[in-house]
């Protein structure tokens, strides 16, 4: 599901879209067992010759898996969804929300300003796949330019997948977490 999901947003942001609202509750499992992206709702052609192309005015998406130039006046990026698919990632291998702890919206906003991310320590199912924290500790960098593409993301995890210690990790890992 981790390599679907890439690849989805791979496949969205080669046709210059972005999804805008990356979510475990946006993501479906096929018959095959795949993962689809849903939800288009919020998902914008995005052009970097255009300064913003949705509007201004309510706070549209889900806070918590929003990146910290959303609440700078920025519009909705590539690189805004690689840092929900982070948090996506972060769901998929642990069952939790992103800063699963702060119940309050000023609580989730204050985390994600003090760029507070969780710790591979506390995580035995992320401290067995150090390449796949890595990337998403890079997907979270503050500055967007930053971060890695979906089309990195999606090599990096393929050639986690067909790695065989970590292929086998990363399966079992999120057969665990598929039944939660």
């Amino acid at each position: 599901q981790v390599y679907d999901t890439a690849d989805g947003l791979e496949y969205l942001h080669s046709q210059s879209m972005c999804h805008g609202d990356i979510k475990a509750a946006n993501v479906l499992v096929n018959a095959d067992r795949r993962a689809v992206l849903c939800d288009l709702g919020l998902a914008r052609l995005h052009d970097e010759n255009f300064a913003r192309l949705e509007s201004t005015g309510a706070f549209k998406g889900s806070l918590r898996w929003c990146s910290p130039e959303l609440f700078n006046d920025q519009p909705r990026s590539p690189q805004s969804d690689m840092w929900a698919w982070a948090w996506l990632v972060w769901e998929i291998m642990t069952g939790r929300l992103p800063y699963h702890e702060a119940k309050a919206d000023y609580a989730i906003l204050a985390k994600i300003f003090e760029a507070k991310r969780p710790e591979v320590d506390n995580n035995v199912q992320l401290a067995d796949c150090a390449e796949l924290w890595d990337l998403m500790t890079k997907c979270w960098q503050t500055e967007p330019t930053t971060r890695p593409t979906s089309a990195e993301c999606r090599a990096v995890v393929s050639w986690m997948v067909r790695s065989t210690k970590q292929g086998i990790l990363l399966s079992d890992m999120i057969a665990d977490h598929s039944q939660l």
